[in-house]
């Protein structure tokens, strides 16, 4: 989601269209996802809470190129008992923070 946040209408429609529920935390409509895409921008990381798998909490972070463009995506994934909210807070700064070095190491920025 942290790529599909800053992509085309014409991706994100794409990729609403093929929504489809595989747990009970899977966002199902296109305006949920669309909000969640908002919120995403908004704060500059995405959370995922059991969307692809039940238990599972995932962060990403857009690594931005030289037109800030989202070109790839710093990810990490745990059980959420151990990744809860307290390390959500703990580890956003430090992602965003990396994804920054990344960005200016791939593309000079």
């Amino acid at each position: 989601k942290s790529l599909l946040a800053y992509a085309d209408q014409k991706v994100i429609d794409r990729e609403a269209a093929k929504l489809q529920k595989i747990t009970d935390g899977t966002l199902q409509s296109k305006e949920a996802l669309l909000e969640d895409l908002a919120l995403i921008r908004t704060r500059d990381y995405a959370i995922s809470r059991g969307e692809r798998e039940d238990g599972i909490l995932s962060l990403a972070v857009p690594i931005f190129d030289k037109s800030k463009r989202a070109a790839y995506s710093l990810s990490i994934a745990a059980p959420s008992t151990r990744l809860n909210e307290d390390a959500v807070k703990d580890l956003v700064p430090r992602m965003q923070e990396m994804s920054m070095h990344i960005s200016q190491q791939l593309f000079f920025i």
